[in-house]
């Protein structure tokens, strides 16, 4: 008999916690170079650019705003556009309006739009590093309708999977909550109104087209479960003084209207080589669709337009700043408007004005109260927050202690402990799921709803947060005595005077859209874009042919960081940069065409895009990056007298795939995996073979000091751990940590790969930094097993 969806969503909660003897189920390793996709678009769709928002002139202030391209644009951009770049070294990020666990934003945003001037009635998806709208659907709707707008959010799991393997589907609903939040501090500033309409999942899907499957993976590289977006909420928002409400009368409209649209546009792909799979998330994801109820809405302070621009997550805390009394309320009083809010704060205070250092309860109602029946004894009123009650005492402690505790129970997240204060949300719990499981999603949803306006609050008082979604939960629950599921934490946070990394460089969020005719900004762009994607080989036969003499006057350009241009590049390329860009674009040639390469074929399109912004004709971005055009090159040179030094079709497509250089077999990519280290991870016996044969250097290690026999026991291909052994593989390594190859067979509970490892002689005597053996980090009895008897 299946289990029942509250059983489902218990279980899924239960197994996602993480201990202090453990953590949840998470990947062995990270690729930072193979990460998801942070923007999807879809191709072949007609896309509409939308008005940035002046930031050097008035924004938005809570005046009334007609609906309009340029509201619109303004509503997306404080809600969920970007708000700058960060740099550091090679590696560049974008930053959001709306925040999210570990940056890796799984929300998507589409917009049914009716009566929009510049926008035809249908669905539209948002692209927030381009500001553009995609039209998915064109519908008819009638001339005379009022104006009427709906935002549905919707989530791609794998974002947030790909690094928090099992326990990121709570990521999901606290970005979600983040997400809504967001949208109706942005609304109050055009003086709309924003509703959460409680929609079915069938009807939800069916209204962001999300139920179209071929356009998000058909046909494609990428699984079913990375490339699938979840249909999570529709936010109606009055934009015409309540004269179209979105009502059910709306919701049939919209269906009969989408299942008559002419539709348009494929997904791009999240994830093309997706390492793992966690089916716990399916699971919940399913068991938790049922009655949908909405969450419960802030009732926004005015937010300054420019606080919600300069919002940054903080990543230091000085541990020196004393928070005023006043800060402390005003910060807590945020939460307050939360309609029928059952979310009670837990404090760890470090240094408030007036409140000693200790643990503190803000209970939101009667329950919130019955959290303190545990204690040993009576909590102390310190002070009464306006809209919110009474601040209780639980204990008072030493500073440096209650810096530890603090420190320990949220993952030893220095953060939690060096900021003025951190806090968990608690909230009524295994009765709310009984009652109806899909509440798990809206929980979570709501404290991430709490976490925004904390977010934004404290950066009008000039301080900063920081969501903390890493804690040990049953460990929070101790401290107030819980011994059941009745009450449980779902999310923390941090406040204080942030500490900036000055290595850290931020750049404006949409230089490359900024063009010398404003009237453009808005303007429809085809759904061909004004500059060519072209494959690798394209791009070398051009470049050829350049050097031939074949095409005159061609512009090769390299958009990668200096040291990687150092490093290595393709022979007449200039390096762009944003220091020499707006000489280039003044200076060049308009007339000869322009080609440009990157890391991996995405920046190149911004560059192309603004190239062709600057009215160059011919300009062309490599797909793929420099990788496989050096590639290509490489083999388009390759005299064809050697057929020895030839490389199998499967290898030279294995490297042209991962962005390796075929001339340099030893050379690593940023996280230093060799060519070797990729096969041996993906456990691919025959092309660890060609290369062991083609002579590679077998003793380079990766960035945490592992060399290829590591990487193979993680993929679990014993045939390729036997090849690299043959091959003289130092089986005893030690990485950065001391571990061992043997130690991490032990620790991650792969007896078959152990077995192996001792069969071949590895020694399981050798200790790591800690002074521990393979046998003291076993995470399975087979595993114990195998080590002492090959102790005897």
């Amino acid at each position: 008999m299946a289990p029942s969806p509250r059983d489902t969503v218990l279980a899924y909660h239960r197994r996602t916690k993480h201990r202090l003897d453990g953590y949840a189920a998470g990947p062995e390793a990270l690729d930072w170079d193979d990460q998801p996709a942070a923007f999807r678009s879809f191709a072949d769709a007609e896309k509409v650019r939308l008005p940035l928002l002046d930031t050097q002139g008035p924004l938005p202030d809570g005046q009334r705003q007609t609906p309009s391209l340029a509201s619109l644009g303004a509503l997306l951009q404080l809600s969920l556009g970007l708000t700058a770049w960060k740099s550091y070294g090679p590696d560049r990020w974008a930053v959001r309006a709306n925040p999210s666990s570990g940056n890796l934003h799984p929300v998507e945003a589409y917009l049914l739009l009716r009566g929009m001037e510049g926008l035809a009635d249908g669905l539209w998806h948002y692209r927030p590093d381009d500001h553009r709208l995609e039209c998915r659907a064109r519908c008819a709707t009638p001339t005379d309708a009022a104006p009427q707008l709906a935002l549905i959010l919707t989530t791609v799991p794998w974002r947030e999977a790909w690094k928090y393997g099992e326990r990121a589907f709570r990521y999901c609903q606290l970005d979600v909550g983040h997400a809504q939040a967001a949208v109706v501090y942005a609304a109050a500033l055009l003086d709309w109104s924003v509703k959460e309409v409680p929609l079915d999942h069938a009807t939800l899907t069916r209204l962001s087209g999300t139920d179209r499957d071929d356009d998000f993976h058909g046909g494609r590289k990428g699984r079913a479960d990375t490339e699938r977006e979840e249909a999570e909420l529709l936010l109606a928002l009055d934009v015409a003084g309540a004269k179209a409400a979105f009502d059910a009368a709306a919701v049939h409209h919209w269906r009969a209207a989408l299942a008559n649209a002419q539709w348009s546009g494929a997904a791009s792909t999240i994830d093309r080589h997706p390492q793992y799979q966690w089916p716990v998330i399916d699971e919940v994801i399913s068991a938790s669709r049922g009655g949908r109820m909405p969450t419960p809405q802030l009732t926004p302070f005015l937010a300054d337009a420019r606080h919600i621009l300069q919002r940054r997550s903080a990543q230091r805390f000085d541990p020196r700043h004393i928070l005023p009394l006043r800060d402390f309320v005003d910060l807590l009083a945020v939460t307050a408007p939360l309609d029928a809010s059952g979310f009670h704060l837990l404090l760890f205070v470090h240094r408030v004005e007036g409140l000693d250092p200790g643990v503190y309860l803000l209970p939101r109602n009667e329950a919130g109260h019955q959290l303190c029946a545990a204690l040993s004894k009576p909590p102390e009123t310190v002070l009464d927050i306006p809209g919110l009650g009474p601040l209780l005492k639980l204990v008072s402690a030493d500073p440096k202690k209650l810096q530890g505790t603090a420190r320990q129970v949220q993952c030893h997240q220095d953060l939690a402990a060096s900021g003025s204060f951190s806090l968990g949300m608690v909230t009524a719990f295994a009765d709310a799921i009984a009652a109806e499981p899909a509440r798990y999603r809206t929980l979570y949803r709501e404290a991430g709803v709490i976490g925004q306006a904390l977010y934004l609050k404290a950066e009008a008082l000039g301080v900063a947060g920081c969501g903390i979604g890493c804690f040990f939960d049953d460990a929070v629950h101790q401290l107030l005595g819980l011994q059941d599921e009745s009450f449980q934490s779902l999310y923390h946070f941090a406040a204080g005077l942030p500490v900036l990394d000055p290595r850290i460089e931020t750049l404006p969020p949409y230089a490359h859209l900024q063009d010398d005719d404003p009237m453009t900004a808005s303007a429809p762009l085809q759904a061909d874009a004004p500059y060519h994607c072209i494959p690798a080989d394209e791009a070398a036969r051009m470049i050829l042919d350049s050097r031939a003499g074949k095409l005159p006057g061609l512009i090769l350009l390299d958009s990668r960081d200096a040291q990687s241009y150092i490093q290595g590049h393709v022979d007449g390329a200039m390096n762009l940069s944003g220091a020499n860009q707006d000489r280039l674009l003044l200076k060049l040639n308009k007339e000869a065409p322009v080609v440009i390469y990157c890391y991996h074929g995405n920046a190149s399109r911004t560059h192309a895009a603004t190239f062709t912004d600057f009215r160059f004709k011919h300009v062309y971005s490599v797909d793929g990056g420099y990788a496989p055009l050096a590639a290509a090159l490489a083999e388009a040179e390759r005299p064809a007298t050697t057929p020895a030094a030839a490389l199998s079709p499967a290898l030279l497509a294995f490297l042209a795939e991962w962005h390796f250089d075929p001339a340099d077999l030893n050379a690593p990519r940023k996280n230093s995996l060799t060519p070797l280290m990729r096969a041996a991870l993906l456990g691919n016996e025959a092309l660890v073979a060609e290369l062991l044969a083609l002579g590679v250097d077998i003793a380079t290690l990766n960035s945490d000091g592992n060399n290829a026999l590591w990487l193979a026991c993680v993929s679990g291909n014993g045939a390729v751990v036997q090849r690299l052994i043959d091959a003289g593989i130092e089986k005893d390594n030690r990485n950065l940590l001391g571990s061992t190859t043997l130690m991490y067979c032990a620790s991650s509970g792969k007896a078959d790969m152990l077995k192996l490892m001792l069969d071949n002689g590895a020694d399981p005597l050798v200790e790591n930094f800690d002074d521990a053996r393979a046998a003291d980090l076993c995470a399975t009895m087979e595993c114990l097993r195998l080590l002492r008897t090959s102790a005897r």
